[in-house]
């Protein structure tokens, strides 16, 4: 094998190796009550597509991040829980459409809407879907918004 064909074969690799771009819909919400991270855990592991929920604890300057990354029947997600040294506590619940259509932007924005529903008054998320603020970010989202109206 020469020089070149390896630098072909490397670059190949890497091009296949590399994520692609997504779009993603999110919904960040500020609590005021501390969420019982142990409760949403459980709720996460009824709802998802398979009973797998991947947790990550990080101890950050601001506070502790408790990540929580799976899937529903509608699209990958990650929500995230951060319970600051301030006392004030945010919630953010991301999805995505992997293969940036717009009609995975929607099923995925859905997932959001039933996730967040399903929290809301459990694990002490009182009045989560009053109070999220909402998100669109990569290709679509312009054609989300609209839709929506």
């Amino acid at each position: 094998m020469n020089f070149r064909h390896i630098c072909i074969v490397s670059i190949a690799v890497f091009l296949v190796a590399c994520p692609s771009e997504t779009s993603s819909v999110e919904h960040v919400a500020v609590l005021e009550v501390r969420p019982d991270i142990a409760c949403i855990w459980d709720r996460l592991l009824a709802i998802s597509k398979w009973p797998r929920v991947q947790t990550i604890r990080d101890e950050t300057p601001v506070g502790v991040t408790h990540r929580f990354n799976f899937e529903t029947r509608r699209a990958p997600h990650s929500i995230g829980i951060v319970i600051r040294d301030d006392g004030s506590f945010i919630y953010r619940n991301t999805a995505w459409s992997p293969n940036q259509e717009l009609h995975e932007l929607q099923a995925a924005q859905q997932s959001l809407y039933e996730i967040d529903e399903d929290l809301d008054g459990r694990c002490n998320l009182i009045g989560l879907v009053d109070n999220v603020q909402r998100a669109c970010f990569g290709k679509d989202c312009d054609l989300l918004t609209a839709a929506n109206e």
